[in-house]
């Protein structure tokens, strides 16, 4: 009874100790805590929290009512600058005793709730010419850091850039569990892990930003990443510019617009995504969204040959590798504008409920041995009208930026084509119909060729001034000498083509390239401009015209 007694007694007294080392470290540890921020920071930063509460004996702690706050000093020149508040970081299952032995870290469990940071980039950071690992930083404190499980929850951070695009971007609410972290040399090159972790799980909402000069504001509504299942899902994705002249007296490109609801990246390797910035993936999946591009209108554009426009010269030219083997999107509908300068009108393009399926999406140079072509089957609705059905292939081994093309597109109303030619040619069209339009397409950065096969029925048009009023004269002259109203001219004979050569201006990107060299083969088919070979004189539509007339007047024998 007394032996048991004493046991009692001494197990009260060791809790008693621990209590009493707990409360007597508490402030010691606090204020050893406080110190070592503001020197490893030279003074640049201090640490300030509500409360301590430690647990020796059981390798608790936890910190409640953090901030940490960058304070000015003279001659300051980091490169970013961190503030922000947590409202309470808990560490459990700490290994004193192995770390003050072994320089080993053991943690069962490491929980940081409620942080908004605030991180601004002053400048860009000097290049380092040989560049250190995590666990090669962390080596002076400890050899080996193993973590059994992270959570981050509520985590808000707010990033300003003074010196790139990104301006500001600011994200709401992100939540992150980790299982298995482990930090020590060479652990970067185990593929099993991503972010030295087993497992991740990931939650982000509401991130929005802007581009400099407010350009552009972008969003994301939602997103998420599981490495176990190599995925990553992204909903309510929008990058939305600038009203049209507002943009355009900032800046000097084209102007672009874009929304989708759902992105989905497939068996996604995260390992290589993380570690060498590779992307590489099974499958992409896009649906139910827009993409809008409004050229540039303002003057000259930047110098140079804008043949890096080319959708394989932007893969080649990408410093980082990509290998995806197929992408798939599905209804989005893409709009083209173009404004005439001197009438301030704007010419649309629809093409709605778009579907495309891209395959080999690479430039892996020794992917690229084997099969050099990139391959994109299209599916749209011209105009919300017709349907139309392309195949294009993009070499992606040569600095030619070799493309093919061919398309069909079925019937439609050729009145569904003002909406482009009133405000971009003074052209309004009265009457007709587009039985068909084919077309085949090759092409480089420096030259496209092709055959454009288009028929159709009763089109007649009017000329028509700023003010969308008839040009009488004019209407009457291009309808009945220069315009092929049918093709075929009649029934039974063969229909008219156009075949296109064009140069390929450099100030020209891919897609009004492509819109050239389309345009040109329709307008050869239907009588506004001669048919390939072209001659080294340029015809006028005027010239046209009165070389016409006079040719009713000619003797003939």
């Amino acid at each position: 009874m007394k032996k048991k007694r004493w046991i009692i007694i001494g197990l009260s007294l060791l809790l008693l100790a621990i209590s009493l080392l707990n409360i007597i470290l508490a402030p010691i540890a606090a204020k050893k805590l406080t110190k070592l921020v503001e020197e490893k920071s030279d003074g640049r930063y201090f640490l300030k929290f509500k409360k301590l509460e430690l647990d020796v004996f059981s390798g608790y702690a936890s910190l409640k009512g953090i901030q940490l706050l960058h304070r000015k000093v003279q001659a300051d020149t980091a490169a970013l600058v961190i503030n922000g508040t947590v409202g309470e970081i808990k560490v459990t299952g700490v290994g004193l005793l192995r770390f003050l032995l072994h320089k080993q870290l053991v943690v069962d469990s490491l929980h940081v709730d409620q942080a908004d940071l605030s991180l601004t980039l002053r400048h860009r950071p000097a290049s380092r010419n040989k560049k250190t690992t995590l666990s090669q930083k962390l080596s002076p404190f400890a050899k080996i850091i193993t973590l059994g499980h992270l959570s981050l929850t509520n985590i808000g951070v707010h990033y300003r850039d003074r010196t790139g695009q990104i301006q500001r971007a600011d994200l709401k609410r992100s939540d992150l569990e980790a299982d298995d972290l482990l930090i020590k040399e060479g652990v970067e090159n185990d593929t099993t892990r991503t972010l030295f972790s087993k497992s991740i799980r990931a939650r982000i909402a509401d991130i929005s930003g802007s581009t400099r000069e407010n350009a552009y504001r972008f969003s994301l509504k939602h997103g998420m990443m599981a490495t176990k299942a190599r995925n990553i899902q992204l909903n309510g994705i929008k990058l939305e510019p600038l009203e049209v002249m507002p943009f355009f007296k900032k800046m000097r490109t084209d102007r672009f617009q874009m929304a989708l609801d759902s992105l989905e990246l497939q068996e996604l390797d995260l390992w290589s995504l993380f570690q060498r910035g590779t992307l590489q993936a099974r499958n992409i999946a896009g649906s139910h969204g827009s993409f809008a591009v409004f050229g540039n209108p303002m003057g000259k554009r930047s110098p140079g040959d804008r043949a890096l426009s080319f959708p394989n010269a932007v893969l080649q030219n990408m410093r980082k590798r990509i290998n995806i083997d197929t992408v798939d999107l599905s209804h989005i509908n893409v709009r083209y504008q173009e404004m005439k300068r001197s009438t301030g009108k704007v010419g649309t393009v629809d093409f709605l409920n778009t579907e495309g399926l891209f395959t080999h999406i690479t430039n892996d140079h020794q992917r690229l041995l084997t099969d050099p072509w990139c391959k994109i089957q299209l599916r749209t609705m011209v105009m919300g009208k017709a349907k139309l059905s392309m195949n294009v292939n993009f070499h992606m081994n040569t600095p030619l930026y070799r493309y093919d093309m061919e398309g069909h597109m079925g019937s439609m109303s050729a009145l569904d084509l003002n909406p482009v030619s009133v405000p971009l040619a003074g052209v309004r069209v009265t009457k007709g119909v587009i039985n068909s339009l084919d077309f085949v397409i090759h092409g480089d950065r420096h030259k496209s060729t092709g055959t454009v096969y288009t028929r159709y029925k009763d089109i007649y048009v009017e000329m028509v001034r700023e003010n969308n009023d008839r040009k009488f004269l004019k209407t009457l002259l291009v309808n009945t000498f220069v315009l092929e109203h049918n093709n075929p001219a009649t029934p039974g004979k063969e229909p008219r083509y156009g075949q296109v050569s064009l140069e390929r201006p450099l100030s020209d990107p891919f897609f009004k390239t492509i819109w050239n060299t389309l345009l040109t083969g329709f307008k050869s088919c239907i009588g506004i401009t001669p048919p390939a070979p072209q001659t080294k004189e340029k015809v006028s539509l005027p010239k046209k015209i009165f070389r016409a007339i006079g040719d009713l007047f000619k003797k003939h024998d």
